[in-house]
């Protein structure tokens, strides 16, 4: 059987179980996501955290099972968000309570990587989190961003971050060819994939050539002040055909782009989802991001991400949340 994780609000809420093993989730409907279906009136069996069984709901549930009363609701395969910032403990709950299981944490700062472990030791409630080392570039934009011009120094910088124990490499659009190309090697050696922002100089060719595995937010597929493609459709497509011989996956975020683009608050602000958000945070989550918002420009973000997914781009879910 398939080992996701299903995410039930109702099997957190429930808490882990302290003398099993086993859970059955009685009279649930299941979206398995094979195909547009559902499947009502089932029992599911989790046994060890793997799916052993899907059941008519008739099916007599194994003895030592904790039994989960589902009648009523959903259980789907938990939902991976590919790019986001966790800011914390507190953003934790929120993501399972949306049923994403698993999060690309980009960039991770080095207290993250306690939070990662933590949540895989079941002492937190929380999803999967991959860490994504600090912003790599070539000027120092922001506070999490560790500027490497020097060549030289590529190597001790990655090993460093192997030696931590992130999961991968996290590059924005600054870095120098040089640079880029040296960070690819080292990160070949170390076993870490890259992902990140067009890099180096919207290199397409060298980005695409087996050394990044996926791109993020369309930094450098779209100018975000005029909301316009860089280059004509057919350009678009020779793109689009390179990121997909490369197995490039693109993360585009397309929501924050349009919610900033909007210069609309209003949506975050009236969220239900507000209510797993301690109080103190309500504000802001729903102010965050919008400074940017009057230069701000989405235009033709969706007619590129359709491109990508008409010449067989792997187009992946991620919310740059936080």
């Amino acid at each position: 059987m398939s080992i996701l994780v299903f995410a039930l609000l109702l099997a957190v809420s429930s808490g882990p179980p302290e003398s099993s093993s086993v859970q059955a989730f009685v009279g649930v409907t299941v979206v398995p996501m094979d195909e547009p279906r559902s499947l009502a009136d089932r029992t599911v069996i989790v046994r060890d955290g793997r799916i052993e069984a899907i059941l008519d709901a008739a099916t007599p549930i194994p003895a030592d099972a904790v039994r989960i009363d589902g009648k009523g609701k959903y259980l789907m395969p938990g939902l991976i968000d590919c790019y986001s910032h966790v800011d914390g403990t507190p953003h934790l709950v929120p993501y399972v309570a949306s049923g994403v299981t698993t999060v690309k944490d980009s960039p991770a700062p080095i207290e993250h990587l306690g939070l990662r472990d933590r949540v895989a030791r079941g002492e937190l409630i929380g999803p999967t989190i991959r860490c994504s080392s600090t912003d790599l570039d070539g000027e120092p934009e922001y506070p999490t961003v560790e500027a490497i011009t020097d060549p030289n120094r590529v190597e001790p910088i990655v090993a460093e971050i192997a030696r931590l124990g992130y999961d991968g490499l996290m590059v924005y659009s600054g870095l120098s060819r040089n640079v880029y190309l040296k960070l690819v090697e080292a990160a070949n050696r170390h076993d870490l994939p890259i992902t990140g922002h067009v890099s180096p100089c919207g290199e397409i060719a060298t980005l695409a050539n087996g050394s990044q595995r996926s791109v993020e937010n369309l930094v450098g597929f779209i100018d975000f002040e005029t909301g316009a493609m860089p280059f004509a459709e057919g350009a678009a497509r020779t793109v689009a055909r390179m990121l997909r011989d490369g197995r490039v996956y693109c993360v585009p975020t397309l929501t924050v782009h349009k919610v900033r683009a909007a210069h609309d608050a209003e949506p975050r602000a009236t969220s239900p989802e507000f209510r797993f958000f301690p109080e103190s945070m309500r504000a802001g989550v729903a102010e965050s991001g919008l400074s940017a918002a009057e230069r701000y420009r989405y235009g033709d973000a969706r007619r590129l991400v359709q491109i990508f997914h008409e010449e067989g781009v792997v187009v992946l879910l991620g919310t740059d949340a936080g």
